[in-house]
Order: C-alpha cells, then structure tokens, then sequence
C-alpha cells in the first residue's frame, strides 16, 4: 500500500488501444492501485464517510452503468464517481445524487485558443463543452483535468500539463 493514501484508477482507451493491457492491470494491482470497475471502495476521512466508484466506459453497457448507478446514490455519503470520459457526465453522471466526478480524457482541448477555450477533444469534437476545470450541473460537480499526456498529437498549444489537488471539506 502506498505510504500515503490508497491509489484507485480507472482505464480509459489509451489503455485498452495498448496489446498489454492485462499486464498493466497486474502491475497496479502488484503496486496495490485499485482498478475499480462498478466497483465501489468505502472509506473513512476526519470522521466524513466518503465512497468512491470507478466506471470503465469501455467495457460496461450503458444498462450496468446506470443500475450500479442506481445502486451507488442511494449511499448516504460523500459521492465520487471517477469516470474517464468527461463526455458522458450529462448522460449519465449529473442526473445522480453523486457529489464529484472526476475525469480526464480531453487533454485540456489540446489546443487552446485564448479567449475561445479548447480546439479539439476526442469525443467531443472541436470547441468541447468539457475539456479541462470544473463543470456544475444538476448540483454535481464535475473536475476535467488537463492531464499530463497527449493525444495522437504529441504537443500542446496554450496548454500546460497538469495534476490536479482537490481539497474536499465537510459542509
């Protein structure tokens, strides 16, 4: 176990578009990463309970995303929900009683162009609505990080890595 707190992850398409897939998931159970797919890790912070469920979009039909859905906002909680594609939080995400959900897969819109926003998200298409920061709807939030990779365009225009802290504090 890590020395400072539990590791949890999610796969997205980089992972599945790789031959090794399978042994990347070993290694990170071998490192003690959870891989959480529809599953859902319970836990304890300054006294605040906190659940925590992983859905991998690239494996799970649409029917067992919205039952384990279902299932994980009946939790009396604090909610989050780590999904890989920010696309699909109007879908199925932010008409949940979750509280945050985080995602990545934009790459910050790849490019961005002052005072426009991002250029290009897989997924979405050009001019993404969610592509990089914090998004509310519905009463749930939702953190797009920028990442630290590329995408099938190795270089970043008005677009800095990043890795995102998140401070959750108890109302």
């Amino acid at each position: 176990m890590n020395k400072w707190a539990q590791v949890y992850y999610i796969p997205g398409n980089h992972e599945y578009r790789c031959e090794k897939v399978e042994l990347i998931f070993r290694m990170l159970e071998e490192e003690n990463v959870e891989v959480l797919n529809l599953k859902t890790q319970a836990g304890i912070v300054k006294e605040v309970g906190i659940d925590i469920i992983g859905i991998d979009e690239m494996v799970n039909s649409v029917e067992s995303i919205n039952k384990k859905m279902t299932e994980f906002e009946k939790i009396n909680s604090f909610k989050i929900v780590l999904s890989h594609f920010p696309e699909n939080f109007p879908r199925y995400y932010s008409s949940y009683d979750v509280d945050l959900v985080l995602s990545g897969h934009a790459h910050g819109g790849q490019f961005n162009i002052p005072l426009l926003g991002g250029l290009y998200a897989p997924g979405q298409g050009f001019f993404p609505e969610y592509y990089k920061g914090i998004y509310l709807e519905n009463g749930v939030n939702l953190v797009v990080s920028r990442g630290l990779g590329n995408s099938v365009i190795p270089l970043r225009i008005f677009n800095n890595p990043e890795v995102v802290v998140i401070n959750i504090k108890p109302s």
